[in-house]
Formats: structure tokens, sequence, C-alpha cells
């Protein structure tokens, strides 16, 4: 019966620990955004959707957005599109009912690679997100 007792316990704290992993990966979860643009893409609302309730659940949470961009002419200018695109991820989540003061944003000019891909260059021309703070155990929305 102890036996049972414990390995129960230990199903219990795994289970506890694989959700707290979830939901900070899910907090994590990076969005795109098509060429030249700010605006939130339809399968980027998705991420951005399934990060609001746990930011709901959690008030003392807060994230960084960093956005990234390569297609304007100028350093200042692609660090401005990507203030731009973080500011759009952040508003489309402070729509939703996140405090705005919970989430810093940032851009970033990333340097376009020689040959790349259309992959590589859809990662920056992204959103990426970072905890800031966050209590000890995540509460479960």
């Amino acid at each position: 019966m102890r036996a049972d007792s414990i390995a129960d316990a230990a199903k219990v704290a795994k289970a506890a620990e694989e959700a707290q992993a979830a939901m900070k990966t899910t907090l994590l979860v990076p969005i795109t955004f098509d060429s030249e643009s700010t605006a939130v893409r339809f399968d980027a609302s998705a991420p951005l959707d399934h990060k609001v309730p746990i930011l709901l659940a959690n008030p003392t949470l807060s994230l960084r957005i960093t956005g990234h961009a390569y297609e304007a002419a100028s350093a200042p200018a692609n660090v401005a599109l990507g203030l731009a695109r973080a500011e759009s991820a952040k508003q489309y989540m402070v729509i939703q009912g996140v405090a705005a003061n919970r989430i810093q944003t940032a851009g970033h000019a990333d340097q376009k690679p020689a040959g790349a891909v259309d992959d590589s260059l859809a990662a920056m021309r992204s959103a990426e997100f970072e905890i800031t703070s966050a209590p000890p155990t995540l509460q479960n929305p």
C-alpha cells in the first residue's frame, strides 16, 4: 500500500513538472510575419492565443518580445520594423486582457544571409518571446 502511494505521488509530481514545462514552452513559441509587414499573421494567432490564458492565470508573469527584421535598407529601419512587430504581438495579447506593463518589447536588426532559403528568412521576420519574471510555480489556466 505504501509503495502504491509513493508511486502515485511520483506520478503526480511528474505530471505537474510536465505541465510546468509545457506552459513555459508555450510561452516561448515564436511567431513569424510576412515580408515587410507588422500584422500578426493568421497562423501566428494560435501561438499568441495559447499564451494569453497562461498570462492571465499568472499575474506576476512577464514577457519580453523581441521582433526581428531584415527587409529594410538600413539597420535603424530594421530595428524599427522589428520593434513594430514586437509591439503588434504585444497589442494582440493586450486586446485579450493581458496588462500592457507585463510585456516589454524590443527590435533587432538581422543581417540577411547570402543564399538563404525562405525558412531561414522567416526566422528573421519573427518575434521571439522570453520570460522575464515568473512565479516559482505557474498556475494552470
